[in-house]
């Protein structure tokens, strides 16, 4: 009996090993069958891995765009924050020293208001003393008037 690729058979009738080998060759081809089975499952499996990563893929692609956004947003939103820190800070700096500025300036007002106060208070007191040297000079001239009628009017009763 001689097989395929030149190998014999030892022993048995033809016919045997014709129906033997027919068995075997089913059977090789039932196995057969089942491989390309399994092997277009495993193939489609493969396939359905292969789009469900690449979808997967795309997800994780948007989802770290979305994250590299959130991670810029972030990012200018700090930066803003500091301007805006800075800016406070500038602003309460300039505060304080206006505050400081004002102050002073109602300080020396208040010390100009007590001058003007004290050079009002020195001047009511020098026109109530040059009031006063007015009514002494007037008093004191009217005595001299009053002593010259009566030296006057003694002359006249002397020429008589």
């Amino acid at each position: 009996v001689h097989l395929p690729y030149g190998r014999e058979m030892p022993g048995g009738s033809q016919n045997e090993d014709s129906i033997g080998l027919a068995a075997r060759f089913t059977k090789l081809q039932d196995l057969s069958d089942a491989d390309k089975v399994l092997i277009e499952r495993l193939q489609r499996q493969q396939e359905d891995l292969t789009r469900k990563n690449e979808e997967l893929q795309v997800a994780a692609d948007v989802r770290q765009a979305e994250l590299d956004r959130v991670r810029e947003q972030l990012s200018s939103s700090e930066r803003q924050r500091g301007r805006v820190d800075s800016q406070l800070e500038a602003m309460q700096s300039r505060f304080r020293r206006s505050e400081s500025d004002l102050a002073a300036r109602v300080s020396e007002a208040e010390r100009h208001e007590e001058a003007a106060a004290g050079a009002k208070a020195l001047a009511v007191s020098e026109k109530s003393r040059a009031d006063g040297a007015e009514r002494r000079a007037q008093d004191a001239e009217r005595r001299a008037s009053g002593a010259e009628r009566r030296g006057g009017g003694a002359e006249a009763s002397l020429a008589a």
